[in-house]
């Protein structure tokens, strides 16, 4: 409900009411963001605001209708922010609460999800099956919901702006939209958000001339520190403004505009201890193995526990992050498949023994610790809408000489 109500002061805005509507929305966000933000990007919500532990629960009906809460608020206000935030939300917790064939899906999600059974857990007011994998655990709400989150996000990768077209959040796609009075169709060719580069098509111009001055804005992400632009191969000038940038000129048919983000790892920390992964709008995992056991109904669309069967307590090592191996390759049928993700990072880890499970979950992440060379491990991370057992939220460790750690 609280997902769903974040539009409502900017809508009543936009039908005239309290002017200082989408205001509001923006602290109302923010607010959540602040005390009970996850690092998957959506608020705490297992049938209540519960904080900001990785164990908690978020539902997927919440991230379903905070999704279309921020695409309807980037369509009323225009803003970057929710741009930004609606694409990290969409490519991580949106696809990490359903399998990659989507035929099961969870009631509830955690951060750090090292076991999915029937057994109770810290859930505000959420039953023992709230976090299965199945057709309708816990309750079928999400059941219907779960349909919406991909279609309507359509609505938001190209859109019409008052001076032309906006492109706010990066997937491939093509449409026609009318500038003018003048229909312009666009093809977006991307393997984003695993690659960094996105390639705008301009296939045709509804006009005599098959050309039409108008302005094209390419939204840049919070987290890019550098881009470059190119129109039909040609290097351009742009200066982001209020997190787009302004391409204007004349277009005609056959034009190309190329635009790359490059996507540097980032190691960031969280208000609950320890630290995660980013790789662009990413959020990395370390996927955990799984045994399967169904609990009723027939597969794919069975309810199932899944229980870790590989090691999961490893701690993140900064100075480890340049020496990471990254591998990107092109998605296949299911993007967020579990059984192969589009991107890979292979760095060294260290085990944390002392890290151990409570109430059925991974327990509070350990404090920052030292740790000899001889403890380093390699591991490999994947997108964490590509897992369904994982850690994304772990601790970290400093790497010191045997003579330092003694």
């Amino acid at each position: 409900n609280l997902a769903m109500a974040l539009k409502m002061p900017a809508l009543d805005a936009l039908f005239g009411g309290d002017s200082a509507g989408a205001n509001a929305s923006r602290a109302g966000i923010d607010a959540l963001t602040q005390y009970h933000g996850l690092a998957n990007f959506v608020f705490s919500g297992d049938e209540h605001l519960n904080g900001r532990s990785p164990t908690v629960g978020a539902e997927l009906c919440l991230v379903a209708e905070y999704m279309f809460s921020l695409e309807t608020l980037l369509a009323v206000t225009g803003e970057a922010r929710y741009a930004d935030l609606l694409e990290r939300v969409a490519y991580n917790a949106w696809p990490a609460t359903f399998t990659g064939d989507l035929c099961a899906h969870q009631y509830v999600q955690q951060v750090n999800q090292v076991e999915v059974s029937r057994r109770k857990r810290d859930w505000y007011d959420a039953y023992r099956e709230a976090n299965l994998f199945g057709l309708k655990p816990n309750f079928g709400c999400c059941a219907a919901n779960m349909h919406q989150g991909w279609p309507k996000l359509l609505g938001s990768l190209l859109m019409t702006h008052p001076h032309g077209i906006a492109a706010p959040v990066y997937a491939p796609c093509s449409a026609s939209l009318l500038v003018r009075g003048a229909a312009v169709s666009l093809t977006e060719e991307t393997d984003y958000p695993f690659d960094d580069a996105i390639l705008l098509h301009v296939d045709a111009i509804g006009n005599e001339s098959h050309s039409l001055r108008f302005s094209l804005f390419l939204r840049v992400p919070s987290w890019a520190d550098s881009y470059e632009v190119r129109l039909n191969g040609e290097p351009q000038e742009c200066l982001p403004k209020e997190g787009f940038l302004e391409l204007e000129r004349a277009f005609s048919a056959g034009d190309t505009v190329l635009v790359r983000f490059p996507m540097p790892l980032r190691l960031q920390a969280e208000a609950e201890g320890g630290a995660t992964l980013h790789r662009g709008p990413l959020l990395l995992a370390l996927p955990v193995e799984a045994e399967r056991r169904t609990v009723r109904g027939t597969p794919p669309f069975a309810d199932i526990e899944l229980f870790p069967r590989s090691e999961w307590r490893f701690a993140l090592v900064e100075s480890e992050l340049e020496k990471a191996q990254i591998t990107v390759r092109r998605p296949g049928t299911y993007p967020f498949g579990e059984d192969a993700p589009p991107l890979f990072v292979r760095l060294g880890m260290t085990r944390v023994p002392r890290w151990r499970m409570a109430r059925h979950s991974a327990g509070p992440v350990p404090q920052p610790f030292s740790a000899g060379p001889d403890a380093l491990d390699e591991q490999t991370l994947v997108p964490y809408g590509c897992t369904l057992l994982r850690v994304a939220q772990f601790p970290v460790a400093k790497v010191v000489s045997k003579n330092e750690l003694a």
